[in-house]
């Protein structure tokens, strides 16, 4: 309607400036629409006096502008709109224009543009990242429940273990001499595909909220042997982990070297994901051996 129209305008304005006459004050749009600049709003009202008469004064709008400037324009006079334009500049920052240009107009409705469409495809895609955990979650639960009707987290996501990466910082720098975790000796395979078997991996329990999965509590390590047998878990790892790293509300330690990148890309084009849909079983046995290694859970 009309007042939506101009409560829109309004929401997008600086400040007002209200041609105010007698027919103004005795207009219900025009009150409402006083009313909302001034209580709801609390934008700055410059009064522009037109007409001839002098009655709006005493009205509700008279009372509510008392304290705001009036250029008279009742009279003829060269100077009044000179007076509009510096009053109007008083309530504008400094270096702000009265007129934007064609071009600038142009420029900040391309750019107005732009920002929605960007704001409509995050939310998109927030909204398939949330539809594809609740899928998947739905799924774990279904299964986790006939596993064992224990309390404990359905959503495990396996990761690099970051604490290593800190530990030899602290070892190179004097400040450690020995490693928390004991470390494997390392094997020299060539830089391919599988280097990441040789990692130390670690997991994170999910908390499993509506809006969004994150992380909870501290990470606990797994076995040094973990990266070499991780091939029977790969179904279940491989569609975490792919919902995981498209997650604003989480961050992979393998998506920081190139290691990690690697195995994330190992991960995505593995067969065994594109052969398999029934990702159940390799989730089951994971589940296990990561409540065998879980302190809390003992």
């Amino acid at each position: 309607g009309l007042f939506e129209d101009i409560g829109e305008g309004l929401i997008h304005s600086r400040l007002v400036v209200v041609c105010m006459s007698d027919q103004y004050a005795a207009s219900d749009t025009c009150a409402k629409e006083f009313r909302y600049a001034v209580k709801v709003l609390k934008l700055p009202v410059v009064l522009a006096v037109v007409g001839t008469g002098n009655k709006w004064r005493a009205s509700e709008l008279g009372m509510l502008s008392l304290n705001c400037p009036l250029v008279s324009f009742q009279e003829r006079s060269d100077s009044a709109l000179d007076k509009l334009v510096r009053e109007v500049g008083n309530f504008l920052p400094k270096g702000v224009p009265l007129k934007e240009s064609e071009e600038e107009r142009r420029k900040r409705e391309k750019d107005e543009t732009n920002k929605l469409i960007q704001e409509q495809q995050r939310l998109s895609f927030q909204e398939l990242c949330e539809l594809a955990q609740r899928k998947f979650l739905r799924q774990i639960s279904e299964f986790s429940e006939q596993l064992d009707p224990t309390p404990y987290p359905n959503i495990i996501l396996v990761d690099f273990w970051a604490e290593e990466k800190k530990e030899k910082e602290e070892l190179k720098s004097g400040q450690k001499t020995l490693p928390s975790v004991s470390r494997r000796k390392r094997s020299h395979l060539p830089n391919g595909p599988t280097d990441f078997y040789d990692e130390q991996f670690c997991v994170h329990l999910l908390c499993e909220h509506e809006e969004g999965w994150h992380m909870s509590g501290k990470a606990v390590p797994l076995s040094e042997n973990f990266g070499r047998n991780i091939d029977q878990y790969v179904p279940y790892i491989a569609r975490i982990t792919t919902i995981a790293k498209y997650s604003k509300k989480m961050v992979l330690n393998s998506q920081a070297t190139d290691v990690g990148r690697s195995y994330l890309k190992w991960l995505e084009e593995n067969p065994t994901v594109k052969t398999t849909t029934d990702f159940c079983e390799s989730y089951g046995s994971l589940r296990q051996v990561i409540r065998d290694v879980d302190p809390k859970y003992h």
